[in-house]
């Protein structure tokens, strides 16, 4: 008996640390951007030039197959606690997995929007003269804001992919040691995931104020703090 609870233990852990490294994988990735001069035409070279068109291909294959995986592994585990327990006897972390895999499904879709919707433009890259004639009825304008607020999102959701992960590895935990001594350890971790994920979340809200000046075009919203331009390159 003991040897099959020790064995079930084992293949409920091993889809949480799979489903871990599947999200820690999937980040919102930056593409070949579009031209970074209003001077000419705006070209999406995107979807025009090979190269970008041969990244923004492999990724949308490596993101999604990843995405695909994943969820195979969630429904599997959801699928063996469904037979053994019933969905009465689910657990906070049987929720848990599931709110994962449906961040999962949103960071991702995130992720393919940078480069698929919006080219791959953000408010970085850009210098002064350019932020000032550029037009903001233009298509790059919407391009470039758009494109910041996704990633503004991405990183947000991203976050809270992980750190939803992170909960249920830890809830799983306390359903494995009911009546052991280990549980206050346990409830210490989650003092440690709530406290780290406020303070990421709000690194990431509040690290350029106000909130819009992380998609404003112009004046310039990385001239006094670089943060405030997002895909963490110069502005």
């Amino acid at each position: 008996m003991k040897v099959k609870k020790t064995e079930s233990a084992v293949f409920y852990l091993s889809f949480e640390v799979v489903a871990a490294l599947l999200g820690n994988i999937a980040r919102p990735l930056s593409f070949p951007r579009g031209p970074k001069s209003i001077y000419r035409p705006y070209l999406p070279s995107a979807l025009t030039d090979s190269g970008a068109r041969f990244t923004m291909e492999a990724f949308i294959i490596e993101a999604f197959t990843l995405l695909g995986v994943a969820l195979v592994v969630v429904g599997m585990r959801t699928y063996v606690r469904l037979t053994t327990v019933g969905i009465k006897g689910f657990q906070a972390d049987d929720y848990l997995m599931l709110v994962a895999a449906g961040a999962y499904t949103v960071e991702t879709y995130l992720a393919y929007s940078v480069g698929a919707l919006w080219k791959g433009l953000a408010n970085n890259a850009m210098t002064d003269e350019q932020r000032r004639l550029l037009d903001p009825n233009s298509e790059e304008f919407r391009l470039r804001v758009n494109g910041s607020k996704t990633q503004v999102a991405g990183w947000s959701t991203y976050t809270f992919l992980l750190w939803t992960i992170k909960a249920a590895i830890c809830t799983f935990y306390l359903r494995l040691t009911e009546g052991l001594e280990y549980r206050k350890r346990i409830f210490t971790g989650f003092v440690l995931i709530f406290t780290t994920w406020v303070a990421v979340l709000l690194s990431i809200l509040l690290g350029c104020r106000p909130l819009e000046r992380n998609w404003q075009i112009y004046p310039n919203p990385g001239s006094k703090s670089p943060i405030c331009c997002t895909q963490n390159t110069e502005c």
